[in-house]
């Protein structure tokens, strides 16, 4: 059974269109036929319950579905014909629930205008207006403009972040929050700053520094390092030696008298070598030109060859010979020149043996294989025996724990008592000394100089090459030797860097390259300005007082006159003989062509033989030397000219010095000045023991101030670098 129902509704104050409250009211289309007509009729009718409420007529009842009215657009509503009064429609064009009511279709409720948030960030997009008479999902009533509603992000007020919106919704993007970005042009890291650009990210060939002075070389920025090329480097404002930290500059010293050697005391750091200024500061007195390292030595008073010497070897004093023994009479083969006799040497020196106060001319012989009164015998009419010392290995060297006193040589026996092992023949003071841990050559010393061994050579200078004339044959490489040491020995001047057989030649009189020859290559030019070059006969190119037919100059050591000989009418010993007059020795006092010869290695008369018709060459120590020819200790073999010196208190060579500055065991000092307790790099000497004013480190770099060290603390701001760490006022 089909029942339709229809409810008129009376307007009232309470249901009229301004009102707010949803007016809720109901068509039934369809009912089905099993509910009775009687109880539609007759009482209220229920829909899924049996209990209708009695001030309804319909009441419908569900827990999962809802009550769906007729959904119609305008132009439907329209055309239905003779609406009734209270007749209900959803307005599917306007979001309304409408009533035809007095004659025309009303909405229930208000419309009014709604805005979607869509990103649900509190505020609403302008342009999504809708107007309905209930709220949409995701619309509200209020419009306050997000200008980008897809974005929770953006809305007015939010704080704008470099990200290429307009987080804040002011019509600008990113504005206040860009970053200010430097082209680099060069690629270097560093910007220009008269090139930028604003953005949130750095573009392709931008940076965020702008300190680069030379956008153009990648070589110049504030991170380079300062070299001597003419530029601002490092971007400071200082050019090359203008710049504290400049890496690669030279120290050059004042060399006011020009003698070729600086003032260690004035000097300064460029690139290039300042006019008036040389590379050394080895000069003790810059203000006198014949004073200098390697000048001669004058009795006048003055240290003229800067060793911290004063008169010592003067080429204008005596000869005096050393008298070690103290018997009155002096060693040929030890002297010295000297302004006055110096202690411990006397004038003469006929001395055949000055290691033994009994043995001088005039004193007794006596049987001890010894030429007792130096008369050129051995133990003719001796006092006594002499003493002969067993010789059990037979190697001709005897034992000295072992020995009898004889007149001759007894079987078994030799005279001398030198053999450090008398039971190994391969062991006695001739034996080569090779390495087998065994002092072969009985020196004292084990594997020293080995026949077997390898020469390592001192380089002082550094270069790379070492001195010839300084070395030490070793069996295995040097343990912290005092100085480098290399397997190159052809270092011509070992004690400058820029001399040795890898620098090329240069026009300054010296032999730069170690090949023998100055200033190859430099025949043309005039370097005295004498008027001559080498090439026109100049003998010294440097000396304007030396040229072809320059007057000789007496004491001056000099080839004046370029004719091969050297102050050759001069009378330069005072023994009245110039070498014109046949002086072969014009340094010697007594060697000349009326002197009478003598046993002492000379050629006395200047007759062109030495020590003829005399008998000097008895050897008594069997090291092949005798006294004459050259043995400045005949009865010990390992003291000879051809002996290593060491640093034993003794002239091992015989070249009448004693631990020169080459023996074996010597160390490098260095000049402490200014007693600070740290040494200058570029003064330096070898010694066995550590002499006054020197010191064994070399890490000064101001040896002219006691308050620049490395031990001592850097000052602020005085422009110096006190604890020489090679920085300035860090």
């Amino acid at each position: 059974m089909v029942v339709f129902v229809t409810f008129k509704l009376k307007q009232t104050a309470s249901n009229q269109l301004s009102m707010k409250k949803f007016l809720f009211a109901i068509s039934v289309a369809v009912l089905t036929a099993t509910i009775p007509c009687t109880s539609i009729i007759a009482q209220s009718v229920g829909i899924n319950t049996t209990t209708p409420d009695p001030s309804a007529v319909l009441d419908v009842f569900s827990g999962d579905k809802g009550f769906l009215m007729p959904r119609l657009s305008t132009v439907q509503r329209n055309a239905i014909t003779a609406p009734a009064e209270g007749l209900l429609i959803l307005n599917t064009s306007t979001g309304c629930i409408n009533v035809f009511y007095g004659g025309t279709w009303s909405n229930t409720s208000e419309r009014k205008n709604w805005y979607a948030d869509a990103d649900g960030d509190g505020f609403t997009d302008h342009s999504s207006l809708k107007t309905s008479c209930f709220q949409p999902e995701g619309y509200f009533s209020i419009d306050n403009n997000d200008c980008n509603d897809n974005n929770a992000t953006v809305y007015p007020g939010a704080t704008e972040v470099c990200d290429g919106l307009d987080n804040d919704c002011d019509g600008q993007i990113d504005e206040g929050v860009k970053t200010t970005f430097y082209a680099d042009a060069d690629g270097d890291g560093y910007g220009n700053a008269a090139n930028t650009t604003m953005a949130c990210t750095a573009p392709i060939g931008f940076v965020t520094n702008s300190g680069d002075c030379d956008d153009s070389n990648p070589a110049i920025n504030p991170g380079a390092t300062e070299v001597c090329d003419g530029l601002d480097n490092d971007c400071d404002g200082l050019i090359d030696a203008s710049d504290p930290n400049l890496a690669g500059a030279v120290p050059y010293y004042l060399d006011s008298d020009a003698d070729g050697y600086g003032d260690i005391s004035n000097v300064v750091m460029a690139c290039s070598l300042p006019i008036g200024y040389v590379g050394n500061g080895l000069d003790c007195d810059d203000s006198n030109p014949l004073v200098y390292p390697g000048a001669n030595e004058l009795c006048n008073g003055i240290d003229d060859n800067c060793d911290g010497q004063i008169d010592e070897n003067p080429v204008d004093g005596n000869t005096y010979y050393a008298d070690a023994d103290g018997d009155g009479f002096g060693n040929p083969s030890i002297s010295m020149q000297a302004c006055a006799a110096p202690n411990g040497y006397v004038a003469n020196n006929t001395d055949c043996n000055d290691n033994n106060l009994s043995i001088y001319p005039g004193a007794n012989e006596i049987c001890n294989g010894i030429d007792d009164d130096c008369d050129g015998q051995i133990d003719e009419n001796p006092v006594d025996g002499n003493s002969y010392y067993a010789d059990t290995d037979g190697d001709g060297f005897g034992n000295p724990n072992i020995s009898i006193q004889a007149c001759s040589l007894q079987n078994g026996y030799v005279t001398n008592n030198t053999d450090c092992d008398d039971t190994q023949t391969a062991v006695n003071p001739n034996a080569p000394e090779i390495c087998d841990g065994l002092d072969n050559d009985c020196n004292g010393t084990i594997d020293d100089n080995p026949v077997d061994g390898t020469i390592y050579y001192y380089d002082f200078d550094e270069d790379g090459y070492g001195n010839p004339t300084a070395f030490e044959v070793l069996c295995s490489p040097p343990i912290n030797p005092p100085a480098a040491m290399v397997l190159d020995g052809t270092d011509c001047d070992d004690f400058n860097f820029s001399v040795n057989p890898g620098t090329p030649e240069i026009c300054d009189g010296a032999d730069n390259n170690c090949d023998g020859t100055i200033d190859e290559g430099c025949d043309d030019l005039d370097n005295d300005a004498d008027g001559y070059s080498t090439a026109d006969g100049d003998c010294n190119d440097w000396d304007p007082t030396s040229y072809p037919g320059a007057p000789e100059l007496c004491d001056d050591f000099a080839d004046n006159d370029c004719n091969g000989l050297v102050d050759e009418q001069c009378d330069t010993d005072g023994d009245g003989f110039s070498v014109l007059d046949g002086d072969c020795d014009d340094y010697d006092p007594a060697v000349n062509p009326a002197a009478t010869e003598i046993c002492d290695g000379l050629d006395n008369n200047c007759d062109g033989q030495v020590d003829e018709g005399l008998g000097c060459n008895q050897d008594n120590d069997g090291d092949g030397y005798s006294a004459y020819g050259g043995d400045c200790n005949d009865t010990n073999p390992a003291i000879n000219p051809s002996a290593v010196e060491t640093c034993n208190g003794i002239d091992d060579d015989c070249n009448g010095v004693i631990d020169d500055p080459y023996s074996i065991g010597a160390q490098l000092f260095f000049r402490d000045a200014d007693g600070d307790g740290y040494g200058d790099l570029l003064n330096t000497v070898l010694s066995c023991s550590m002499p006054t004013g020197y010191v064994a480190n070399s890490s000064d770099c101001n040896d002219a101030s006691a308050n620049v060290n490395p031990g001592h603390a850097e000052v602020p701001a005085n422009g110096i670098d006190d604890n020489c760490n090679g920085q300035i006022d860090e």
